[in-house]
């Protein structure tokens, strides 16, 4: 398997790490990857800071953001017959 398809592999595997567990197994080959991946490091870390400024934007959003509760009954009911 080539370097780009085990570095695709391990960037998403360590996305799927910032949402579930990962088993032994995989925690162990994102760590043997990791100390020796250069690209995969800069993904990290670009990672990171893309997730640091958007949570930083949706805080501003989110402080910004009064609905009154005739329009939360909307969007509920407008999400539920989307769904």
């Amino acid at each position: 398997m080539g370097a780009v398809r085990k570095c695709e592999q391990i960037t998403l595997l360590y996305e799927k790490a910032n949402f579930l567990a990962l088993s032994d197994e995989d925690n162990a080959e994102l760590k043997m990857h990791m100390d020796k991946c250069t690209k995969c490091n800069g993904y990290i870390e670009d990672s990171k800071k893309l997730d640091l400024w958007l949570k930083e934007r949706f805080a501003e959003v989110d402080a910004s953001a009064n609905f009154t509760a005739e329009e939360k009954q909307k969007l509920k009911e407008s999400l539920n017959t989307t769904l």
